[in-house]
């Protein structure tokens, strides 16, 4: 019974903040070589979980991301300075204000049961910069 009675006034809080995250996609055929590279700044995540209260809080921030095709035809990496295609296919839109690229938030009560009752869920996304050819996609998805 003290057991059950001290999951009852449960409090669980998790904070994850990494200053960068780095993600190589690869791809093995014909020869080892990085396809794409995404960067991620500034990622915040921050989880509560009350048993008391029957309620779970979750936010999601990250201040910025960018993500790059690494081929070597394209803009930064190319030895052909007349390459027209960037190297930057995705990345945060450089504007005017400081808000972050993500930011989520949402809280959940009742999650004793397998309900989704959500009393709050909110989205911010900045302006995004997106650059979407065939010079990158074809070979991302033949190497998948």
């Amino acid at each position: 019974r003290e057991a059950a009675a001290f999951l009852q006034d449960t409090t669980l809080e998790l904070d994850v903040k990494l200053g960068m995250l780095g993600i190589s996609f690869m791809q093995e055929q014909p020869e080892p070589s990085e396809l794409l590279f995404l960067a991620v700044d500034l990622v915040d995540v921050r989880y509560v979980l009350n048993s008391s209260t029957d309620t779970e809080k979750l936010r999601l921030s990250i201040a910025d991301v960018q993500l790059d095709c690494q081929l070597f035809s394209r803009g930064e990496g190319s030895s052909s300075m007349t390459s027209t295609r960037r190297a930057v296919i995705l990345c945060k839109h450089e504007g005017q204000d400081n808000r972050e690229f993500l930011d989520v938030f949402y809280q959940r009560e009742a999650i004793s049961t397998q309900d989704l009752i959500f009393s709050a869920l909110e989205v911010s996304l900045s302006a995004v910069e997106v650059v979407f050819d065939e010079g990158w996609f074809e070979p991302f998805m033949v190497a998948l």
